[in-house]
């Protein structure tokens, strides 16, 4: 009979995993036997569940069953995902021209023969606070038939919904002439006439790939300029002989036949005139949502709502990893999917590895410790001389070192994984140094749990974070200013100067 290990013991191994997983942790030599598919908390507990169906869920539940773990794959209402609704795909490796619903089709039966339980659910939302996760689902043709999945660990894969123009015929020919994709479709409109709506950097960088492909590429802009801020790359797409920009306009209606698109109706807002332009195609440039509002509070997402990584696909949550497009607003690829679904699933192989061996070397310890048998290691406060940098640790932290300081202070909010808060670290610790005596200055790793940020941040009258490195200047228990990102050091000694009257 495979042993069950308690709530609070899963807990207390899953705490040891995350120092584990960090790189922080000693293993022994020792190699337990025991399967990865033991690695659970229960017999109702899945080792690994997968939030989407595409080709990044799809390829990475391929990788966990080629390692024997099982894995259920949560497919969604678009089985397949985007790629599965691209009429001609050319660009997928080996293959030089098949409907995007095949390839998907082909690898969802992998998928099954290797063993994976698909499932025809969406997923309504998680708890990423519970060990085990919790993954709440509905039924695709009933939303009201609910049920409830316990992983040890999770691989979201919900992709992205593009942003529509919602006008008629947009719909109708989508994946017929109607597309967001150029890198995708652009190899079918060779020698034709193609429209993009848009007018940010997205735009550009699709006029400058159709350009080369393309007889004529008109680019519809809404405003009276583009936003792009790339404005060398815009140059050049202008000067391109193929290229025509219409400003003030927008798109009013797309029309077609049997074949595919044929003419797009065209307002021009100064002039309040229809006119038809004759096109084979429509590319959408008008970004993309994520599919993560289910993740609001569970997973630390960016201020579009995308996934925000540590690295290798590991999200801020240990356990819990993101492939394609929901953690990539660059690329949007197939291909590039695929490659995340790839690492996201040796990521969490990896993780229930860790797990497996720390429930073999460190339950005992653990146990002890749950029991009461040996003491909780304690961090013990160590005294620091004037000019260090100290490091909040606790909430009580916060009210002795910022609330109630008698200095002005500089909080570094940094996390172990960011470049640039690594390279900031010593001109911060130099600074430290020159103005001792006369500003503290502290460091919140955003990795620290004991410390609420958005708590900090509201007590600080401050704006939310949602970057690092972020540097906060604090009077008085208020922020006073702040400075996103790296700077040099000379310009980080201006603002303090600045700041705080020094």
């Amino acid at each position: 009979m495979k042993k069950i290990i308690s709530a609070k013991q899963f807990i207390t191994l899953v705490s040891l995993v995350t120092i584990c997983f960090t790189g922080a942790c000693i293993r022994s030599e020792e190699t337990p036997n025991a399967p990865l598919q033991a690695i659970q908390s229960d017999e109702s507990t899945s080792p690994v569940v997968i939030l989407g169906g595409g080709v990044g869920g799809l390829t990475a539940a391929l990788y966990c069953l080629q390692a024997q773990v099982p894995t259920i794959v949560i497919e969604g209402s678009k089985p397949g995902g985007a790629l599965a609704q691209s009429h001609s795909v050319r660009n997928w490796p080996g293959v030089s021209n098949a409907a995007g619903v095949d390839i998907t089709r082909n690898i969802k039966q992998q998928v099954i023969e290797a063993g994976a339980s698909v499932v025809q659910e969406r997923v309504v939302s998680v708890d990423f606070a519970q060990r085990p996760f919790l993954i709440t689902t509905a039924a695709i043709d009933d939303p009201a038939v609910t049920r409830t999945i316990k992983a040890t660990s999770v691989i979201i894969a919900t992709g992205t919904e593009p942003n529509l123009l919602g006008i008629p015929g947009e719909q109708l020919f989508w994946g017929r002439g109607v597309s967001n994709c150029a890198v995708c479709e652009g190899s079918l409109f060779k020698g034709k006439t193609v429209a993009i709506v848009g007018g940010g950097d997205a735009a550009i960088v699709e006029a400058s790939y159709l350009a080369a492909i393309a007889q004529k590429v008109v680019i519809v802009v809404r405003g009276s300029a583009f936003r792009a801020k790339d404005t060398i790359a815009r140059d050049a797409v202008l000067a391109k002989s193929n290229v025509e920009v219409r400003y003030n306009t927008t798109m009013q209606q797309i029309n077609g036949d049997e074949n595919g698109v044929t003419n797009a109706i065209l307002l021009n807002k100064n002039t309040n005139q229809q006119t038809a332009l004759q096109t084979d195609g429509v590319f959408l440039a008008i970004g993309s949502k994520p599919n993560t509002k289910f993740l609001a509070g569970q997973v630390l997402l960016d201020e579009r709502g995308f996934v925000v990584l540590r690295k290798h696909q590991q999200s801020m949550v240990p356990g819990v990893f993101a492939v394609g497009d929901v953690c990539d607003s660059e690329f949007v690829q197939a291909i590039t999917a695929a490659g995340d679904g790839c690492k996201a699933a040796l990521q969490a192989i990896k993780y229930l590895t860790v797990l497996r061996d720390v429930a073999h070397h460190g339950l005992k310890i653990a146990q002890n410790i749950i029991e009461g048998k040996v003491a909780a290691p304690v961090k013990k406060e160590v005294v620091k001389a004037d000019g260090d940098v100290y490091e909040i640790v606790s909430m009580n932290d916060v009210d002795q070192r910022i609330m109630n300081s008698g200095q002005p202070v500089v909080l570094d909010i940094f996390a172990t994984w960011c470049g640039p808060c690594q390279r900031m670290a010593p001109i911060f610790d130099r600074l430290a140094k020159k103005y001792a005596g006369r500003v503290s200055f502290l460091k919140l790793n955003i990795e620290n749990d004991r410390c609420d940020l958005d708590a900090i941040i509201k007590r600080l009258q401050g704006k939310s974070v949602m970057s690092v490195p972020a540097f906060l200047f604090i009077k008085n228990g208020k922020e006073q200013a702040r400075i996103p990102g790296s700077t040099s050091e000379q310009q980080f000694e201006n603002v303090i100067n600045t700041t705080f009257g020094l």
